[in-house]
């Protein structure tokens, strides 16, 4: 890997008139190229925390708010990865943020590192809109007095949130398209998928705007986009990080973390949000068990690329063992029972009687109709084959309450099924981050069962509860091959700590 300069660094990562000046060629040599080794080996890559801040040592606050907001600007046509905010709010925002990050007498960990937020967390003095054009009738865009939980751990040590990444329109659906803003394009080919729902986060790091996107996670949300533009993914185990703070979908499922470039951002991140401290350093895989799950339909180069990895973990000493018939489908079959009528709960339920879906985007339409049901009688259609009754939020509860025990059977049930001491000695679940490798956007739109295989893959961390991690693979792989790794509920610093050797040892065969 070649060296930067400092200047190299501030003009890549902060958007100097040359990259402003450049920009028009990126877009139209190098978003054609579909291949993994622009990823890999183009200048982008390099913007990591550490560079990061070397590159805006030597900045002052002036310099660093013109450079932030033309990197942002640039990036907002024809990606379109960011919510239009005024500007002048966000030059004044960004402006306080470097003081306050610049006031502390220790060293912070994220010191005047910017990180950017999804539309769906809070951030003082902005008002989310969670990717929808409701705000106004049944869902007031309230300039927030106060930062989400996630956002303020971030902010404490050092970062500077940069708010809003376009989302899936309230999160329902597995493409980044919102009511405000449309469609958010993949930073490295504009004809590729990004996924969903925070393809805008992935992509605000994908295209070296900040180190850090902040996202959250519901069944594949924050690790679809970061497979499919070659990043690293992190979903904490339930309730590790706070959802104050935050629109989710799925009280149950939901779950917030980091989208970064390299995992030392990633363990950066991580240490930030929650306390973790630097991953123990494991110096080998020896006596570790790898469960490979070969129950899933997956493209010949995600097969080879899964194969390559099982290899190497077994030269670094590593138990492998093989699952064929992993039992997804009930697991499936459940969520769409407990997230389906948490939907109703954060969202239809505060539509007055009078709500239209054609208020809504046509993409969205059917997703709101067909999957979600969040009409008023799709809902009632849903509660009848659901045989539920459940008008308020406290039947709700009460319900979950008492259907507590059968999600706990099933969770143990399926961790049974993948060894009888289901993972709790640090047995770590090996999955492809996507069955296929990054597809045209065109042909993920006709892929009938595009979300239904995303769905199956990205259900099993959310209904454990358990911490996951996507690691893409590195170079000649093909962009969007990457493995996903999942331990048991509580996990996540040995979760972390495996990811951390498996990367090493990744790195060192290339």
């Amino acid at each position: 890997m070649s060296h930067f300069s400092r200047r190299d660094l501030l003009t890549y990562a902060l958007g100097t008139a040359a990259v402003v000046g450049g920009g028009a060629w990126l877009y139209r040599s190098k978003f054609r190229e579909s291949s993994a080794s622009f990823l890999a080996d183009g200048p982008l890559a390099h913007v990591s925390v550490e560079n990061f801040a070397s590159a805006i040592k030597d900045l002052d606050e002036t310099s660093f708010v013109h450079q932030m907001l033309r990197l942002m600007r640039m990036h907002r046509r024809p990606l379109q990865m960011f919510v239009d905010v005024p500007e002048d709010q966000l030059r004044l925002h960004l402006a306080n943020a470097w003081r306050a990050s610049g006031s502390s007498k220790t060293p912070l960990t994220l010191s005047r590192i910017p990180f950017s937020v999804k539309d769906n967390l809070d951030v003082i003095g902005f008002a989310k809109s969670a990717g929808t054009n409701l705000g106004e009738l049944h869902f007031p865009r309230k300039i927030r007095t106060q930062d989400s939980w996630a956002v303020s751990r971030l902010r404490t040590s050092g970062g500077i949130p940069l708010p809003f990444t376009n989302m899936t329109e309230l999160a329902l659906g597995y493409h980044t398209e919102s009511a405000n803003l449309g469609w958010t394009r993949h930073p490295l080919n504009l004809h590729l998928a990004l996924g969903g729902s925070s393809g805008g986060a992935a992509a605000s790091v994908a295209a070296g705007v900040c180190p850090i996107g902040l996202a959250t996670d519901t069944g594949g949300s924050i690790r679809i986009p970061a497979a499919m533009c070659g990043l690293y993914g992190y979903r904490p185990s339930r309730r590790r990080i706070s959802l104050d703070g935050a629109l989710i979908l799925s009280e149950l499922r939901d779950s917030i973390g980091p989208i970064t470039r390299s995992f030392q951002d990633l363990e950066a991140a991580a240490s930030a949000l929650v306390g973790f401290p630097k991953t123990s350093g494991l110096t080998s895989l020896k006596s570790l068990s790898f469960h490979f799950d070969q129950s899933l339909k997956m493209e010949p180069e995600v097969r080879d690329m899964l194969s390559a990895c099982e290899l190497m973990l077994k030269r670094d000493g590593a138990q492998i063992e093989h699952h064929s018939q992993l039992d997804t489908r009930s697991l499936v079959r459940w969520s769409r029972r407990d997230m389906m009528y948490e939907v109703e709960l954060n969202f239809a339920s505060r539509i007055h009687d009078e709500f239209q879906v054609d208020w809504y985007k046509p993409e969205v339409q059917s997703r709101l109709l067909d999957r979600t049901k969040i009409s008023l009688a799709g809902l009632q259609k849903f509660k009848q084959e659901m045989k539920l009754d459940l008008p308020d939020r406290s039947s709700w509860l009460a319900w979950a309450e008492k259907h507590r025990n059968d999600r706990d059977m099933l969770a143990q049930k399926f961790l049974t099924s993948i060894h009888p001491d289901r993972l709790r000695d640090g047995r770590i679940l090996v999955q492809p981050a996507l069955p296929f490798k990054t597809p045209s956007l065109a042909a993920s739109l006709q892929m009938r069962d595009y979300s239904d295989r995303l769905r199956t893959l990205h259900i099993i961390s959310p209904v454990l509860q358990a911490p996951s991690v996507v690691i893409p693979a590195p170079h000649p792989h093909a962009l969007g091959c990457g493995v996903m790794l999942t331990a048991a509920p509580g996990m996540d610093e040995h979760l972390l700590s495996v990811a951390s050797r498996l990367t090493q040892l990744w790195t060192q065969g290339e």
